[in-house]
């Protein structure tokens, strides 16, 4: 035992004497005051900027016999389904009055080697609906197929 552990032990408490507890206690008082005020507003501005656009078509037409163009794709164009052309999906479309004008470029396109069509949407416009029923069979027969 150390001369230090002796000096604990000789000295004992006895029952009557209380040993105090002290703490510490944080009171916070907050009180809200004005300082200022602000306004937070949404303007929307409108800027005309001329920029250069520069779009790719792709031109169909009939030289013999007799000057005729057939039809106009755009190329390189956005589209509403997000996809861009020349990036990894693309979309051309374009308007025949034709059938048989829509018939010579999927023909044109189906002979090509590698044509690379991931699908292919058709959808046709009637002036009236005489022959709806007619076509829609055609597209549900070719479609199972």
């Amino acid at each position: 035992m150390t001369p230090l552990d002796e000096t604990l032990t000789s000295e004992v408490l006895t029952p009557e004497e209380a040993i105090q507890l002290l703490e510490e206690r944080l009171v916070v008082r907050s009180q809200k005051r004005k300082v200022g005020e602000i306004v937070v507003r949404k303007e929307i501005e409108t800027r005309m900027i001329e920029v250069p656009v520069r779009r790719e078509k792709l031109i169909v037409e009939r030289v013999e016999p007799g000057y005729e163009r057939i039809a106009e794709l755009d190329i390189g164009e956005r589209y509403p389904n997000g996809t861009i052309a020349n990036g990894h999906k693309a979309d051309v479309s374009g308007e025949f009055h034709s059938p048989n004008v829509a018939r010579d470029l999927l023909d044109a396109i189906a002979r090509t080697p590698d044509h690379n069509c991931a699908e292919i949407r058709i959808e046709i416009t009637l002036k009236d609906s005489k022959h709806q029923e007619t076509y829609q069979a055609w597209f549900d027969r070719c479609r199972k197929s």
